[in-house]
């Protein structure tokens, strides 16, 4: 939950991050053509030797529709979709996730529905 002590106050938390990123593509799937980048994550609070957050994921771009999708996976039992449509000239753009199935789902990006 979330610790109401904290709420609106800036707090300073000393950690290092390191991504990782690997471009592909174009991934074609009948008319579908797809770019990505493969990614990984850790982060370390300073000090630590083992990583207190993890994740693998990939942020992907369908230019025919326009849409944006970055899922991820945490060691877990976590993954997530977001998406959403992005003009290819934004420089800003919002991604969405729903909540479906709690517990042994499969989500898919809306392509393949």
């Amino acid at each position: 939950g979330i610790n109401a002590e904290y709420m609106g106050k800036i707090h300073e938390t000393l950690f290092r991050e390191k991504t990782t990123f690997k471009s592909f593509g174009p991934v074609g799937r009948g008319e579908q053509c797809l770019y990505g980048l493969d990614y990984r994550t850790a982060a370390w609070r300073e000090g630590d030797t083992n990583p207190f957050h993890t994740e693998v994921g990939y942020w992907m771009w369908d230019a025919k529709d326009k849409q944006v999708t970055r899922c991820f996976v945490l060691p877990m039992g976590q993954a997530l979709i977001a998406g959403g449509t992005v003009e290819p000239d934004a420089t800003t753009f919002r991604l969405e996730a729903l909540i479906g199935p709690n517990t042994y789902g499969i989500p898919m990006y809306s392509a393949l529905i």
